[in-house]
């Protein structure tokens, strides 16, 4: 039963690394600055905000990779704690699949970012680098919740 719950939300994290992975249009690069260790400023940027996601999944600290992401206003308040536990799981499995197949993730830069007129959405363009020498450019959405940027999967 346990396979039955986390088959949809394979393809949920799939859809997550793959927005991280899959190619976009190329642009200038203007690289932001590394994530500080003290990663507890009230107003990250976008570009940080990113970073700050792919060092936390190249780590292994999935319960910080899902506090950043925005969880849909369609999944019911009491439904977050096992849904985030569901997609920690899940990012666990597919990490592994990600190690398998490219030589894990090896270092993200940004390209670029772009924030909306109303502050409240942005789009961070990176460059992702794998451990077995690959490279992909990506496109990202980001919304700002209580004054803090989290990743919008793209489902």
């Amino acid at each position: 039963m346990k396979m039955k719950i986390k088959v949809p939300y394979f393809y949920i994290l799939f859809g997550i690394l793959s927005s991280l992975i899959s190619c976009s249009s190329g642009a200038t690069p203007e690289k932001v600055d590394e994530v500080p260790a003290d990663s507890t400023m009230v107003d990250f940027s976008p570009g940080n905000t990113i970073l700050e996601f792919t060092e936390y999944l190249k780590d292994g600290q999935y319960e910080k990779v899902a506090n950043i992401l925005y969880l849909n206003e369609q999944i019911p308040e009491e439904q977050h704690e096992k849904t985030i536990e569901i997609i920690i799981n899940t990012m666990q499995e597919a990490a592994e699949l990600m190690k398998m197949e490219n030589g894990g993730l090896e270092k993200v830069e940004i390209i670029s970012e772009s924030i909306s007129e109303s502050g409240d959405s942005a789009t961070v363009k990176a460059k992702i680098f794998f451990g077995n020498g690959i490279s992909r450019e990506s496109s990202v959405n980001l919304l700002k919740v209580d004054g803090k940027w989290k990743y919008k999967m793209g489902f």
